[in-house]
């Protein structure tokens, strides 16, 4: 296969003709000089500039039209080249379609086979909380490993599916005797808990009721100790009071008496005539006369 189109350093020719012009241009560049501060001057500047740009433009537009020719030029490689490119796939797909259906029937034998090896591998789950993983869930881990059949279905992996198996149960049966000893330690030390506190709560309940039954005895105590004092105090004063009354009823019997027997000698009369004389007036029962105590 050969190019159409062959490149080189050689010149672009449709350039030639500006190539031809820089020279002069440069030349008349060079040798131009103007005062732009002056208003004629600026005038020339500008139209030297207008000039130059006006050339600048050719090339563009040159350019342009150059590089269109060339753009259509490569969408046609392109596309002759989609074309050709595409019966070769199809010519390609006949024969890749059912290596490909093959290997995707492999893989989905494979993935199925992986599926059957992961039942029988150490569960992940177990793996990330051993060390919180309950007996009973060890237990159900166990039971699930063990009631898989490795069988014919896991084709040639059957020899590592059976030692897969094995090895999974020796570690899972391990792990259940570890749970039980560690759910049985941690249910003695419950127990000891429980009895320590109820220990504790008779030992708390007893020296209460024994604070209370010596609070009570004292209280008791106390109460007798001041109704013994109250009594004696009332004791105490009763007799002060007897001893006042019968100092007083001496006092006055001793005053009444000396009134009766004055008045006996002064009236010439009997004692006793006297005595219920003092005594009517003790009663008051004889206006304006007392006896002074």
């Amino acid at each position: 296969m050969t190019n159409q189109i062959t490149t080189d350093d050689k010149p672009i020719a449709v350039y030639n003709e500006f190539r031809a012009q820089l020279s002069e241009l440069r030349e008349a560049n060079s040798k131009a000089v103007f005062d732009y501060e002056d208003e004629a001057g600026n005038k020339e500047a500008r139209s030297h500039i207008f000039k130059l740009r006006k050339t600048k433009t050719a090339v563009d537009n040159a350019r342009k039209t150059e590089k269109a020719a060339s753009l259509a030029y490569g969408r046609r490689v392109d596309g002759e080249a989609k074309e050709i490119i595409s019966e070769i796939e199809e010519m390609i797909e006949v024969h890749a379609a059912p290596i490909k259906e093959i290997e995707d029937r492999e893989e989905r034998r494979l993935e199925g086979i992986r599926a059957k090896l992961a039942s029988v591998a150490y569960p992940e789950w177990i793996a990330e909380y051993e060390g919180e993983v309950s007996a009973e869930n060890w237990q159900k881990a166990l039971n699930e490993v063990a009631s898989i059949e490795v069988d014919e279905s896991f084709d040639e992996f059957m020899a590592k599916g059976t030692a897969e198996k094995k090895a999974t149960l020796l570690v899972l049966e391990s792990g259940l005797e570890l749970a039980l000893k560690r759910e049985k330690e941690r249910a003695e030390l419950e127990e000891l808990r429980a009895e320590k506190e109820i220990k504790e709560r008779k030992e708390r309940e007893a020296r209460i009721a024994k604070d209370a039954a010596e609070a009570a005895t004292k209280a008791a105590e106390k109460a007798a100790a001041e109704k013994d004092a109250e009594a004696q105090r009332a004791k105490d004063k009763a007799q002060a009071e007897q001893e006042k009354r019968e100092a007083n009823t001496r006092h006055t019997g001793k005053i009444n008496k000396a009134a009766a027997d004055a008045i006996s000698i002064a009236g010439d009369i009997t004692v006793d005539a006297a005595k219920n004389i003092v005594k009517a007036i003790v009663l008051g029962k004889i206006p304006n006369v007392t006896i002074t105590y």
